[in-house]
């Protein structure tokens, strides 16, 4: 991504996806980069196979609404960047089936004097998101 930014190309996963037609596709997103992915995914619902936001959520370009489109949305308790306001709307634009996680005592970036102090670790934050995503991608392929 440009300048590790997702809202300067929008539609990277294109070029991923037309490399190789005969794999399946869930997009994920943090923070900004969940609300451009889902951008992506709602003009290309039949192209991926589900979408995770990590302390993010869709707005109305993104909206996954109508589709039947596995979700997952992973938050943290002492996230002090997430806009919460605007995650409770965008909860709006999800599938009635999304699943929703959410991590005590985890913060948004893991990284010191950006965000609400955690009261769990990195290294414990990111395993706990690990084994979420991945509990969650064993349940798609067992249905």
């Amino acid at each position: 991504m440009p300048l590790n930014l997702a809202v300067f190309s929008k539609n990277t996963a294109q070029a991923i996806i037309d490399d190789h037609p005969n794999q399946s596709f869930i997009l994920a997103g943090h923070s900004l980069g969940g609300v451009i992915a889902s951008r992506f995914v709602a003009e290309h619902p039949k192209e991926v196979a589900g979408m995770i936001f990590l302390a993010s959520y869709p707005d109305e370009k993104g909206s996954l609404q109508g589709t039947d489109l596995p979700v997952l949305s992973i938050t943290a308790s002492k996230d002090g960047v997430l806009n919460w306001e605007q995650y409770q709307k965008g909860k709006n634009y999800l599938p009635e089936k999304t699943d929703y996680i959410e991590i005590k005592g985890g913060n948004h970036a893991v990284l010191e004097g950006t965000d609400s102090s955690a009261t769990i670790s990195k290294e414990a934050q990111q395993t706990k998101i690990s084994i979420y995503i991945t509990e969650w991608l064993d349940k798609l392929e067992e249905k």
